[in-house]
């Protein structure tokens, strides 16, 4: 909570990450992050995941280099478990895969139910215990995606609920999202993948982004 990042475009036409600490007004470029997009945290906020010219990429908070992990021609979303995993979607259509923190070996993890009538999986974010996650897929169900429950190691998921973004865990035991102009929350339960109750609006939302489905 002491830090934001965020991709940003200048007046010349370059994106960037930079980076925000939350005590001060200003932030500051990270070099080297050229066409950044979709950044995520570490788990230890010592790293900031990215995509970036065709590759999924980290570099630490320090404004040190840059590394590559692995290819990510056209991506949609990545998370990054305390387990050691990155969990990505690498093109716009298909399954999810993952990667270990320091690349290597890409392997897929959820593969899409093409029979189901699935295009794309995206989107994952992980829950507190470094193996459940969170992730949408598309097409939409009229105007929603349905969001899925899954863990790593195991084949098994389920659907937790229907909404218009990919949500984000907020401890004690809430998913965030945004909904039709609305900031929206619904009590989850993490460690069955259910939600409780209906969904409250706390507030208003932005405006939405060019990738389907976007989180919060």
């Amino acid at each position: 909570g002491r830090w934001l990042t965020f991709a940003s475009t200048d007046s010349a036409g370059s994106t960037h990450l930079w980076l925000r600490d939350m005590s001060k007004l200003e932030p500051r470029m990270l070099a080297g992050t050229e066409n950044a997009d979709q950044p995520f945290w570490s788990p230890d906020s010592r790293w900031i995941g990215y995509f970036a010219e065709g590759k999924l990429k980290k570099v630490p908070l320090d404004g040190g280099t840059p590394e590559v992990l692995c290819d990510a021609p056209d991506p949609r979303g990545g998370a990054w478990s305390s387990r050691g995993t990155i969990v990505f979607a690498p093109v716009a259509t298909g399954s999810l895969f993952a990667v270990s923190q320091n690349g290597g070996k890409v392997t897929e993890i959820v593969r899409r139910d093409s029979t189901g009538g699935e295009m794309a999986l995206r989107f994952p974010s992980f829950l507190p215990d470094g193996e459940g996650f969170l992730f949408i897929s598309l097409p939409r169900r009229g105007a929603l995606n349905d969001v899925h429950y899954a863990r790593l190691g195991s084949d098994a998921r389920h659907v937790v609920y229907q909404s218009s973004s990919a949500p984000v865990y907020v401890a004690p035991g809430w998913l965030l999202s945004i909904e039709v102009a609305r900031m929206t929350a619904i009590r989850f339960d993490a460690r069955t993948g259910r939600v409780r109750g209906t969904a409250q609006t706390i507030g208003v939302a932005p405006p939405p982004v060019s990738h389907d489905g976007c989180p919060v």
